[in-house]
């Protein structure tokens, strides 16, 4: 049941909060189901929404229990430009375009929750936390102020190996994530044993012309001495990545390599 006025909220069935006729009677699904009830809420524009009292009424002769959950959902809000606090290095533009929030859009926890991932994604931040309200600012918009921690952006590391049909191997790599301030991700990586010397670089661009889509570029140098053959080549690609979602990623490019065997 709605508690006060309603703001033109509706909330769902019982059913899709999991409550459903028949199931055992458990505490915790119960207080799950407020939890996804004032998670509805405050994905549909209510930021001040709150739960009222839950109304429980138990008959032990059938062994039944009903439940009534009751919700406030306060006005409907859209978002207020959001503010970004705790960066120095990094352009502001590049934070806020990772954010896909713009001032006006209906107020929806889920895209606070997707701007805070996005912003965890471009490892550039040891940290992001999220504050939003307590109440609409002076336009009657909702605030919300992400506050992060930027982590390093420079990072070095090296390996030393032994194969018994190669010998001893060493590895070493120094990555930079924010070469030029914007998020570009630098990284150069050598390998040298015995039979194989390899220098190998990648530079990527994100968020060229849209949201989640980097320009990426690399290069490499590479010699091979074995029994069988010797050669030397010489590499280079560039192409665009797109990221559709969090499990998949397009590639589109050209790459060229030439060989002297």
């Amino acid at each position: 049941r709605i508690e006060g006025e309603a703001h033109g909220y509706e909330p769902p069935r019982l059913a899709d909060l999991g409550l459903k006729q028949g199931d055992p009677a458990l505490a915790e699904v119960v207080l799950e189901a407020e939890e996804r009830l004032l998670r509805h809420a405050r994905s549909n524009g209510h930021a001040q929404a709150a739960l009222g009292e839950r109304r429980t009424i138990i008959d032990r002769d059938i062994k039944t229990m009903d439940v009534e959950l009751a919700i406030r959902p306060g006005p409907s809000f859209t978002f207020a430009e959001p503010v970004v606090t705790g960066h120095t290095g990094i352009d502001d533009a590049f934070v806020h375009q990772r954010l896909l929030i713009e001032e006006g859009d209906p107020f929806d926890v889920r895209d606070i929750e997707r701007a805070r991932r996005r912003l965890i994604d471009t490892n550039l931040f040891a940290t992001v936390q999220v504050t939003d309200g307590p109440e609409p600012d002076a336009d009657g918009n909702w605030p919300v102020t992400f506050e992060v921690t930027e982590r390093l952006h420079r990072t070095i590391g090296a390996g030393v190996g032994y194969q018994t049909d190669d010998g001893p191997r060493v590895l070493a790599f120094w990555e930079h994530r924010n070469i030029l301030g914007a998020g570009e991700r630098l990284r150069i990586e050598a390998e040298v044993s015995e039979s194989l010397q390899r220098l190998e670089g990648q530079l990527r661009k994100p968020d060229i012309f849209v949201p989640d889509l980097d320009l990426v570029g690399s290069g490499g140098l590479r010699q091979e001495d074995t029994d069988a053959f010797d050669s030397v080549s010489i590499r280079g690609a560039l192409g665009i990545e797109r990221r559709f979602s969090r499990r998949l990623t397009g590639t589109l490019g050209v790459a060229y390599r030439l060989s002297e065997v």
